[in-house]
């Protein structure tokens, strides 16, 4: 198990000798691969709870674990070194409608909606909820800036991408 291989330092005043239920949920989660937080997220029965860590990111329980198990594929697939930059994910994620006001609208919401865009997007947006000072949002914006247009096509980028929301506030 995890716990039992695990160096990190905050485990060891909590590593049980022989009963895991006594670990705190927060080192579980920390140890726990992006793959199996989205299945411990959607195996939670009660929409209510989902909703409660959903809430942290400001995003409907629907759609935060819809990105949390879309992400998880598209981590997946780049961990492995497949093809990203032009490929159409066959796992979506549900849109954020209504919550956060305008989110939406950074979104490509045709024809390129299983691009890898939309992932950025979400990404930009739930990297800068949990850090907001943290540079990987400012990184995505400048490598979009200089990539060729026909490149930006086939990644699902909408032409008008420099001046959606989530961009300027980059």
């Amino acid at each position: 198990m995890e716990v039992e291989r695990s160096k990190r330092e905050f485990l060891y005043d909590h590593k049980p000798q022989t009963d895991f239920s006594e670990i705190p949920i927060w080192m579980v989660v920390e140890l726990a691969s992006f793959g199996v937080v989205s299945k411990l997220l959607s195996g939670i029965k009660d929409p209510k709870f989902r909703q409660s860590v959903a809430n942290t990111y400001g995003l409907d329980e629907k759609v935060f674990c819809s990105a949390v198990y879309h992400l998880s594929t598209v981590r997946n697939a780049a961990a492995h070194h497949s093809r990203i930059w032009n490929r159409r994910f066959a796992i979506e994620f549900s849109m954020p409608k209504t919550k956060p006001a305008g989110l939406i609208d950074s979104f490509n919401l045709m024809p390129h909606s299983g691009n890898i865009y939309n992932s950025l997007v979400m990404l930009v947006y739930l990297v800068k909820k949990i850090q907001p000072s943290n540079e990987l949002p400012k990184r995505f914006y400048e490598h979009l800036y200089k990539l060729d247009g026909k490149l930006l096509e086939f990644m699902g980028v909408p032409e008008d991408w420099k001046l959606r929301m989530i961009w300027k506030q980059v």
